[in-house]
């Protein structure tokens, strides 16, 4: 008998088991004491049988949950061969139960990678310990396949480049997509290809890459160049950060490369399409302000030269109404090239530091560090708002510019001490027309914030002096130094 009593006993309350197991073993009495043991301890079992072939055939009938598995049987099969098989074709734990414990034996079993390794004679708490941690650890291990198969799935499926280097930027990892823009046939092709050399165009911009994520450990849509093999050029942005092991110690780079070149091309081809609107916008302004310029002219002799007091009223109406035409007209030149550009990184202190402030006012501020990103007229809008305190704020001896951080976003002040807005109005100033100048100030300002997402509005009572509150969302400000 090879069960040893001395250590265990039969337990005398079995715990109930749902799992199957099947009972792989040439000795008939052996077997017969290895279910006892099961039934014992709260499992089912499937079946005894004495060759491999046996078990085989009885695996694909009985589907059992873990194998017991004796390593000598009858028949040409051995146990380790029977493993072998059992492994490749259903995914179920084994546990191999036998006398032989020599190293070529155990290295022959190691490589079917079995759940456990168990050595007769044996006790019963030994075999029901081995049998729970056999058990336990193909639990986690299908856990894992399922985890690496959704990892898999996400990583064959997804459109965008999925990559991963060593510390010397050789690729260890590539995705379908990634293979694909690469113009590559299979990622074995591309394992082990520098994406600095042999990817990235410019290799000084791949460079700066890989020194702004040791310094920041990610970043974020960082602008790229690449070349397929094919030669043809694919701009990207790189959302990467830097993997570690286990002891936390660097392993290399992984990512995502998000192909822009549609966009870039598109991007291009509209910025094409305002320069030519912009250079028609120019030529037809120019002859426009001339034929203006012209009647002006003409209006200025014939009220010059006029006696009758009717005519000269009319004369000057008429002057005051091209004067407000030429107004617009010059507007445009300004607006044309709203949006045009690219927003930028913005230092507002140095854009207030270029107004030009009347001696009689008093311009306080406490901005800095603070940049926006926004269009690059942003110094039109303080522009606007200095000269709207000036015509409008009626005896303005004061204005504070001041921030205001709450949440993620951060609120600009603009205050003055003048009239302020009258309730009614305060929304009416950001429409277009609205105003006793020409109406477009302000309405200039609101667009210009918004291309970025920035908002505008006045807050103050009406005789308390003007506050025109900006709110700046998250992402389109940042401190250049602490403020």
């Amino acid at each position: 008998m090879f069960i040893n009593h001395e250590t265990s006993a039969f337990i005398q309350e079995p715990v109930v088991k749902t799992e199957s197991i099947l009972v792989v073993e040439d000795d008939y009495i052996v077997a017969k004491v290895i279910e006892e043991s099961l039934i014992n301890l709260g499992y089912t079992v499937a079946g005894m049988v004495a060759t491999g072939e046996e078990a085989i055939t009885k695996i694909t009938s009985e589907k059992p949950d873990l194998v017991l598995m004796d390593i000598r049987l009858q028949g040409e099969m051995d146990g380790i061969s029977a493993s072998e098989k059992i492994r490749a074709a259903f995914d179920i734990p084994v546990i191999f139960l036998t006398a032989f414990s020599d190293k070529k034996t155990f290295e022959r079993a190691l490589v079917t990678a079995p759940y456990g390794y168990v050595i007769k004679p044996f006790s019963i708490n030994t075999l029901s310990t081995s049998i729970k941690v056999a058990l336990y650890k193909y639990s986690l291990d299908q856990k894992l396949n399922e985890s690496e198969a959704k990892y898999r799935a996400i990583i064959e499926n997804i459109q965008d480049m999925f990559y991963r280097t060593d510390l010397q930027g050789n690729l260890t990892m590539i995705s379908p997509s990634g293979v694909k823009l690469a113009g590559y046939a299979s990622a074995n092709e591309m394992i082990g290809h520098n994406i600095i050399d042999d990817l990235i165009v410019n290799q000084e911009d791949g460079r700066q890459f890989f020194l702004a994520l040791k310094k920041k450990g990610s970043v974020d849509q960082y602008p790229l160049v690449i070349r397929d093999r094919q030669g043809s050029l694919h701009h990207v942005t790189a959302s990467s950060h830097l993997c570690y092991d286990t002891k936390g110690d660097v392993l290399g780079v992984e990512g995502i490369l998000h192909d822009i070149t549609d966009r870039k091309k598109a991007e291009d081809a509209l910025r094409q399409v305002n320069r030519q609107l912009s250079l028609l916008s120019g030529i037809t302004r120019h002859d426009i302000l001339n034929k203006i310029t012209v009647i002006l002219g003409y209006l200025s002799l014939a009220e010059t030269m006029s006696t009758d007091p009717v005519l000269g009223d009319y004369f000057r109406k008429m002057n005051s109404s091209t004067m407000a035409i030429k107004s617009q007209i010059e507007f445009t030149r300004i607006y044309q090239n709203l949006g045009t550009i690219e927003p930028q990184w913005q230092d507002l202190e140095r854009i207030l530091s270029r107004l030009y402030v009347p001696a009689t006012i008093s311009l306080y501020s406490d901005i800095q560090g603070i940049e926006f990103y926004a269009d690059t007229m942003l110094e039109k809008v303080f522009f606007n708002l200095l000269d709207n305190s000036i015509r409008h704020g009626q005896h303005v001896t004061e204005i504070r510019v001041s921030s205001n951080q709450s949440g993620e976003g951060l609120t600009i002040l603009w205050e003055d001490n003048g009239v302020g807005v009258a309730a009614e109005e305060k929304e009416k100033i950001f429409e277009r027309g609205f105003g006793k100048n020409t109406g477009l100030g302000l309405f200039l300002v609101r667009d210009i914030l918004s291309l970025t997402g920035i908002t505008i509005k006045e807050t103050r009572t009406e005789g308390t002096g003007a506050r025109f509150e900006i709110y700046v969302p998250p992402g389109v400000f940042r401190f250049s130094r602490t403020p």
